[in-house]
Formats: C-alpha cells, sequence, structure tokens
C-alpha cells in the first residue's frame, strides 16, 4: 500500500504544474493539457527527482524533512492571512455551510477516501523505530504534533479560501491552489505555491521510500521475502534493490490519476491498518507481559475494544468505498488480494527462510 501511495505525489506534482501553466481550472477539467506520452514523461522525471535523495542518503533524512515541511507551510499561511485579514469584507461565512451542487453518492465516497488518505501513514513511522532515540516519549510527542499541523495545514487555507470563494469551490480539484492562489493574491504566490508543492510532495515522497525500502530490506533480512531485497549499497548504505523495485511500481501507476491511485492506495492502506488492529489487540490480550516502548493505557480485553471500535468502523467504512466504482479498480485490487493469498501460501509451503533462498 505505501509503495502505490507513492505513485501519488509525482500525479499532485504533475497537476498542479498544468494549473500554473494553464491558468485555468475549469478548461483543464475537460481535456489534457499534454498528450499521454509527454504528460508521463513528466511525470516519470518528477519520480526521478524525488527517488534521488533516498539512493544517497539516510542520516540527513530528518532535517532535510523538516526544512522542507516548514518551506512548504508557509505560501498556504501567507495565503489564509492575506485572504482572513485583507479581504475580510469580501467573506462569506454561509460558504463553508454549502453543499456540493448535485453531489452523489459517489462524491461522498470520494470525500471519505480523500479524508483517509490525509490522515493515513502514521503507523508507519514504525519502520524505523529501532533508530530513534526513547520512543516511548519521542514517538506519542511526534503524533500528536503531525496531527496538529495536518489539521492545521488543510482547514486554515481550505476554510479561508472558502470564505473568499475565489474562484467558485465547486470548480476545484487536485492541484487547484495555485489557481486559487492566483486568484486571490496574485501570480507570485501561484509560483509560490508550486514551488513549496514540489517541496512537499518531494518530502512526502522522499520519505514514504525510505519507509517502503527499509521495510522491504528488513523483510529480506529475516527470510520474509526474497533475499536479493536486503542488498544495500557498500558506499551508501542504501537499499539500492528495494528502491528499484519500489521506482518501478511507481513507474507503472503514474500513468493514472489521481481519484483512480488514491483508490487503489486506501484500499490496501485501510486492509493493512485492520490487520495491524486485530494484531494489536490479539497481542495485548495474549502478551501482556511483553516488553512495549509505549504502551496504550487501557488494560482490560474490553476496554481494548472499546478502544478500537470507533478506528475499525471508519477502517470498514473506508475499505468497502475504495473498493472501486469500475470493474478495473475491483479488479485490481481482488487481483492483488488472490495474489497475496497465493504468496501467503508458497511461503508457508517453502518456509520463510527457504523462501529467502530461491531468489
Amino acid at each position: 500500500s505505501g509503495v502505490i501511495d507513492n505513485a501519488l505525489y509525482p500525479v499532485l506534482s504533475y497537476e498542479v504544474l498544468v494549473k500554473l501553466v494553464k491558468g485555468s481550472i475549469s478548461e483543464y477539467e475537460n481535456e489534457s493539457y499534454f498528450d499521454r506520452m509527454t504528460a508521463y514523461m513528466i511525470k516519470f522525471g518528477i519520480v526521478c527527482l524525488f527517488t534521488l535523495p533516498n539512493l544517497f542518503t539516510v542520516r540527513d533524512f530528518g532535517p532535510g524533512l523538516t526544512i522542507l515541511a516548514c518551506f512548504s507551510f508557509l505560501p498556504f499561511v501567507v495565503l489564509s492571512f492575506h485572504t482572513l485579514f485583507f479581504e475580510y469584507d469580501s467573506l462569506e461565512v454561509m460558504n463553508l455551510f454549502e453543499v456540493k451542487e448535485g453531489a452523489k453518492i459517489a462524491d461522498w465516497w470520494t470525500l471519505i477516501n480523500t479524508l483517509y488518505w490525509n490522515f493515513s501513514g502514521f503507523d508507519c513511522v514504525s519502520t524505523c523505530a529501532g533508530n530513534v532515540k526513547s520512543p516511548s516519549k519521542t514517538y506519542p510527542k511526534g503524533l500528536l504534533i503531525a496531527l496538529f499541523l495536518i489539521t492545521f495545514s488543510y482547514l486554515l487555507p481550505l476554510s479561508s479560501s472558502v470564505l473568499l470563494n475565489e474562484p467558485d469551490w465547486n470548480t476545484w480539484s487536485e492541484g487547484s491552489y495555485v489557481t486559487i492562489a492566483e486568484f486571490q493574491v496574485g501570480r507570485w504566490l501561484a509560483i509560490c505555491m508550486v514551488v513549496a508543492s514540489f517541496a512537499g510532495n518531494a518530502g512526502m515522497h522522499a520519505a514514504e521510500m525510505f519507509e517502503d525500502s527499509w521495510q522491504l530490506c528488513g523483510m529480506a533480512e529475516v527470510g520474509l521475502a526474497p533475499s536479493v531485497f536486503a542488498y544495500k549499497h557498500p558506499k551508501f548504505n542504501t537499499p539500492w534493490v528495494a528502491i528499484a523495485f519500489s521506482f518501478a511500481i511507481i513507474s507503472g501507476l503514474i500513468v493514472y490519476d489521481f481519484q483512480f491511485v488514491v483508490t487503489i492506495s486506501n484500499f490496501f492502506s485501510v486492509a493493512s491498518a485492520l490487520l495491524e488492529l486485530c494484531a494489536f489487540y490479539k497481542l495485548r490480550c495474549s502478551k501482556k507481559t511483553l516488553f512495549r516502548p509505549f504502551r496504550v493505557p487501557v488494560r482490560s480485553c474490553c476496554g481494548l475494544i472499546l478502544f478500537l471500535a470507533f478506528p475499525v468502523c471508519v477502517g470498514i467504512v473506508v475499505l468497502f468505498s475504495s473498493m472501486g466504482n469500475t470493474v478495473y479498480t475491483l479488479s485490481i485490487n481482488f487481483g492483488a488480494i488472490l495474489f497475496g493469498m497465493f504468496l501467503y501460501s508458497a511461503m508457508k509451503h517453502f518456509g520463510n527462510l527457504h523462501y529467502a533462498r530461491l531468489s
């Protein structure tokens, strides 16, 4: 699910770039600005650019991503500040209570999927827990800060832009922040939005690639994946084969649009999250004395059920909504599940360590 999710960031960067070049929302909705091959080559170039840091560095990831995050926030803060303090006479509070004209059930599924995607990925930090000092203190603090920043980064600029409503929010789509910035502030902020969007998407792509490649490398080291994925570059100590595998999958997925990829990504992401919650409950009940860097402060099994009820229910809703509204997406989702079941059966038959040697 992480690799599929990582295909979204080059697609988003491309659509933001097109919005800047096109200078319009409504016109782009009906036709592509570039032909399919040109569009794919641009996206492929973005993937190559975003992947480079993972090949050559490990230690600089934390500080580098922090700088990128701060840089990415700046244009949205400027947009929100300008709208709220310089355009306050033109703000309409009732815009916040409007519902999309002619909204269908499919639109609500799209909203649920997009919201889940925006707030998913917190479990990814577990893949690098071994390299974190004092995870019992660092992780809860970091996750709470991340949750606040994510909510703030969406709620403030979206609300302020809807209040002014230039252009009409019903015409917004992926990458429309660029056009909104140009309408409400000026061309200079639109250009800053593109640069910030590239920086933010590059950071997200690099972080996701880091998590996916090192997880695959770790699985190979313990025999849960072919041993070839455990190879690390002798100089840079980075998992080049695992990165190349992720890169190949992403290069195949960028041919599709944002909503198609996010539907596929959410299906596997929420399915894995539900499995993680089930594993959490089972381990807490069966391995109560097992050492944990951080323990959820709920002791009884009944309390755990109540604690997990809401995320499990939301996860089931997202799972069904992200199965896909076309035969194509349904076939991809269920085809991948069948492949996973076959792979699990093969690993169980040959044994994990023997499976690793088959490569």
